[in-house]
């Protein structure tokens, strides 16, 4: 799945932070579709090359290609959220170890992340 960056016009602090990482125009490889229960929706990105990627409200997106991958699977999480990715991305935890630089979380992140045709 792919999204292009549309701008911050008209939308709220709450809703562009982060965004000063993205580029106006540019199609970007979504790594992992996120849903708070309580309503506000993310896609997560890569948005600077060899950095940890960014959760980013989609409302700041258009879809560009909508094919999921076919690794890609769902999970509902213990405060209600719904994600869309990489199985072993969806653990409880995965993320934190992947922040903490943990061999085995940077290991499967590549590996994952080679699965989505990331490039």
């Amino acid at each position: 799945m792919k999204v292009r960056f549309t701008g911050t016009n008209s939308h709220s602090k709450e809703i562009t932070q982060g965004a000063s990482s993205l580029t106006h125009g540019k199609e970007y490889s979504v790594l992992e579709i996120y849903a708070q229960a309580d309503g506000q929706n993310y896609v997560r990105i890569e948005s600077i090359p060899q950095e940890l990627p960014g959760l980013f409200d989609t409302r700041l997106f258009e879809v560009s290609q909508a094919q999921l991958p076919p690794t890609w699977t769902t999970s509902i999480d213990s405060h209600g959220g719904f994600s869309i990715g990489p199985e072993p991305w969806l653990a409880p935890g995965f993320w934190e170890s992947l922040m903490e630089r943990e061999e085995w979380a940077v290991n499967c992140y590549e590996h994952e992340k080679s699965k989505i045709g990331f490039h």
